[in-house]
């Protein structure tokens, strides 16, 4: 049967939606669950589960930590910790604004762009939101590095060979040719 109610409240127990096919909540304005509406508590939270409750896919805390699950449901792999700004993946400690932690390898990020474009790490400041760069052109092949005033200072180039802007200094700089070896 269907029951439509203005200001529902239902107390504590377990509430089931029993049906055959997919039960929806649906509202044409703002859905609003609140966790601990009464504030007398500090680790209440929020959880969306499958397999009858055996999977945890979801948990949000009340103190705005949020977890998703891998897929046995029994480790959250991406965390959200509201309390030090900071997110994890592979981790629930994370130790940066962005930590990614490999249990079983190594741990990469992957970059992919259009044939013609870049892939670029840009570093920046409050002030300065382009104070260098790290950056591979995909329409010549070569992998770029930006440093004082976002300025190119190395290029190299496809075929192995590198082009500096600058100079370069050093106490027992080794330099290795084909035609022999110098030492600066």
């Amino acid at each position: 049967g269907t029951a439509t109610m203005d200001g529902l409240t239902v107390s504590t127990g377990v509430y089931n939606i029993n049906t055959s096919g997919a039960s929806l909540i649906s509202s044409t304005g703002s859905v609003k669950i609140d966790i601990d509406s009464d504030n007398n508590a500090t680790d209440n939270r929020f959880l969306i589960t499958s397999d009858g409750n055996t999977k945890n896919r979801l948990e949000v805390g009340e103190d705005g930590d949020i977890s998703f699950y891998e897929d046995t449901g029994t480790t959250p792999k991406f965390f959200w910790d509201a309390s030090t700004e900071r997110l994890g993946l592979g981790t629930t400690v994370p130790a940066e604004i962005l930590h990614l932690n490999s249990t079983s390898g190594s741990a990469r990020i992957r970059m992919t762009s259009s044939d013609s474009t870049d892939c670029m790490i840009v570093f920046g400041n409050q002030t300065d939101n382009a104070t260098g760069a790290i950056r591979f052109d995909h329409s010549d092949n070569s992998l770029i590095f930006n440093g004082y005033n976002n300025s190119e200072r190395l290029k190299i180039n496809a075929d192995g060979s590198s082009v500096f802007s600058g100079s370069v200094t050093s106490t027992g700089l080794a330099v290795t040719s084909k035609i022999g070896r110098a030492h600066v």
